[in-house]
């Protein structure tokens, strides 16, 4: 299956927001309004930032993400500073440090709140850090590949001036590499299912792009998921890429990921189908294995649990 088929379209929105945010009174009756508030409130920031996969696994139509995930933002602005707030808003959708300032600090003060949370108070942070820099990674990525998108020529077997510079934009990945990374003790499992969705995220990016962009996207994410060994990649414009790189680097991971193309497919296409397939069944032997250890009746493991079905069609 290739992730166009998967249908996922992030909706997050960069955008350049003036003022500073005040951290939000709190109140001790806001700390524990619910059991687990602090985790619920880690799932629905995540749930903004990447709305698409949320909007995805359950079925909604591209009009239909983007306002749910409107709304899901609108959510997370009304419980973190009681109200609606259009600027907050944008500032959460653009990770103004503020913004994300005052997300974590109403988060911990419900983990302090609530005594099954409360140990788990450092790993609720590492989370929160690590995806909210992973998706801005991605955010990034995908606005530098729009930018590079309205000039294409699509006759090009080597990087160009514009290309060259976004780089840097495409390739950044170390905030996912560190939330994937991450020993955040009792809640690992759910960072490492965060740190899944952000690469199927960054997959959708290199789908966008033209081929001899797209490793540059998603090599380093591979790497460290699955331990595919990323390709030589050229970073100036005077050297030509390696054909077939691209298509051998994804057979390497489908094989990485136990879900190896057959050696009887032969045809280039049919062999980058059969091995985006093989790469997002293991992307979702990852999700199983790590919802498995996050238990049952959560709001993230019914989404990772989805977002399996999703990957794996023909189960």
């Amino acid at each position: 299956m290739k992730l166009t088929q998967f249908g996922h379209v992030l909706g997050i929105v960069a955008c350049v927001a003036c003022g500073s945010t005040e951290t939000p009174q709190l109140t001790t009756t806001s700390a524990v309004a619910h059991p687990r508030a602090a985790h619920a409130l880690l799932v629905e920031t995540a749930s903004c930032w990447m709305g698409g996969i949320w909007g995805d696994v359950q079925g909604e139509t591209p009009d239909e993400r983007a306002r749910s995930s409107d709304a899901r933002c609108d959510e997370v602005v009304r419980d973190v500073w009681g109200r609606a707030d259009h600027r907050r808003f944008i500032q959460l959708r653009a990770f103004e440090p503020e913004a994300l300032a005052a997300v974590k600090h109403m988060m911990d003060r419900r983990a302090f709140a609530d005594p099954t949370e409360a140990r788990n108070v450092d790993g609720l942070d590492k989370i929160f850090t690590r995806l909210a820099f992973a998706a801005r990674e991605t955010m990034a990525a995908r606005r530098a590949a729009h930018r590079i998108l309205r000039d294409w020529d699509h006759e090009r077997d080597r990087l160009n001036e514009e290309e060259a510079l976004a780089l840097p934009e495409l390739e950044h990945t170390i905030a996912f590499e560190e939330l994937w990374r991450v020993d955040a003790g009792e809640l690992t499992s759910e960072a490492k299912v965060f740190a899944l969705m952000v690469l199927l995220d960054r997959i959708h990016v290199a789908e966008m792009l033209p081929l001899h962009l797209k490793p540059y996207v998603v090599a380093e994410p591979f790497h460290a998921v699955f331990g595919a060994t990323p390709p030589n990649l050229p970073h100036d414009a005077s050297k030509p890429l390696e054909r077939g790189a691209w298509l051998s680097f994804l057979v390497d991971v489908a094989c990485q990921a136990r879900h190896p193309v057959n050696d009887d497919v032969v045809i280039p296409r049919a062999k980058h189908e059969a091995a985006m397939a093989g790469i997002l069944a293991g992307i979702a032997d990852q999700l199983e294995q790590n919802t498995s250890a996050i238990g049952e009746g959560t709001r993230l493991a019914d989404v990772s649990r989805k977002t399996i079905r999703a990957l794996r069609p023909t189960l």
